[in-house]
């Protein structure tokens, strides 16, 4: 068990660099497309903008490819657990909202 327990950890770590290498990267050089103004809203809302250029670069930015993905693209767009989460909630749930952002 405790070596499993590490491997996650290790795994959880080396998808959070990956993350912020991706967001620096992207940071650098202007998005290809823009983000409809009902997706940057919902992200916005759920204290997720700073993942927007994520679903950006992918050009997953309107809601109707948003509301196509599931948890599996979301990971492999490298948002976090808690991110995905959240958001695959929300596009289910169109009238929920965080309390805490």
């Amino acid at each position: 068990p405790l070596h499993a327990l590490r491997q996650r950890a290790e795994q959880a770590v080396s998808e959070r660099r990956q993350r912020e290498a991706k967001l620096a990267e992207l940071a650098r050089r202007p998005p290809a497309i823009q983000a409809a103004p009902d997706v940057a809203r919902l992200m916005d809302e759920l204290g997720l903008s700073h993942f927007l250029p994520l679903l950006l670069a992918e050009e997953a930015a309107d809601m109707e490819t948003l509301i196509c993905l599931e948890a599996g693209d979301l990971k492999d767009l490298l948002l976090p657990l808690g991110a995905r989460t959240k958001l695959l909630y929300a596009l289910k749930h169109p009238d929920w909202r965080p309390r805490y952002k």
